[in-house]
């Protein structure tokens, strides 16, 4: 079965390899490659600067080509764009602050957790019933976007702070069961990631069970993380899955 790291960054957002070193990477791991940089980030602000990214994503030969999106904001893109685009990961990067203002930006939490060089523990500290509130607004915003733009697969579902606060609560199965219920409404894939291994082994039996694709990524950031599908595809195996559980977006003329 062939496997495909469909999460990668590059320096066109704010990964540290080109996209040949992503390519190179992936050859090197035995898997193929989509690159899925960051949607209206600092380099790719406009629409024009998506189409030169997918102009240099076609000089790759073989490279899907993909976008990571934010949930809770408008990242529709113009046709004569979305149909150059192979697919479309759309993850939560932040939050909306419970006690109104501004959002909680949820880069410093992914920092600490992946062990980024300079980065500080997590400080923020959430009670359990914080902890659901946000959960219950992250399934909101899943439920909104997934019915209303365009989303393939969906991002490190269960990579945040306020799921790590209630790890072994029952109170999580029903939110795991209410995403992958939404992602099987919509026909969106899950991911599962090697950067954070995530979800866990029983959440995602439970996804296939219920008829959702599986897509496997790296999210890479950093040299040695490109290409490096251990710990998903160890799952597949272990789930016993075929190529048809996995999701795997057709390149577009």
């Amino acid at each position: 079965m062939s496997y495909y790291d469909l999460h990668t960054h590059s320096v066109l957002s704010d990964g540290e390899l080109t996209v040949a070193g992503l390519v190179q990477a992936a050859k090197a791991h035995g898997v193929g490659l989509g690159v899925s940089d960051h949607l209206f980030c600092p380099r790719m602000p406009a629409p024009r600067d998506v189409e030169r990214y997918l102009d240099e994503l076609e000089r790759h030969e073989g490279v899907l080509r993909g976008l990571e999106a934010d949930l809770g904001s408008n990242f529709t893109l113009p046709d004569r764009i979305d149909r150059r685009v192979d697919y479309v990961i759309a993850s939560v990067h932040s939050v909306q602050d419970l006690k109104g203002g501004e959002r909680i930006p949820l880069g410093p939490y992914f920092a600490a957790r992946a062990g980024d060089e300079g980065a500080p523990p997590y400080a923020r500290v959430f009670s359990p019933d914080e902890a659901k509130r946000y959960l219950e607004q992250i399934l909101g915003v899943f439920a909104y976007d997934l019915a209303a733009q365009r989303v393939d697969i969906l991002g490190h579902c269960v990579v945040n702070p306020f799921y790590d606060v209630l790890r072994g609560d029952p109170w999580l199965t029903g939110w795991e069961d209410e995403v992958i219920t939404l992602c099987k409404r919509h026909g969106v894939a899950m991911e599962v990631s090697s950067l954070w291994n995530a979800p866990d082994e029983g959440m995602l039996r439970r996804a296939t069970g219920a008829g959702v694709q599986l897509s496997l990524g790296s999210d890479c950031h950093r040299p040695g993380q490109a290409g490096c599908l251990d710990w998903p595809v160890a799952v597949t195996r272990r789930l016993g899955l075929a190529a048809g559980d996995l999701y795997l977006p057709q390149r577009k003329a």
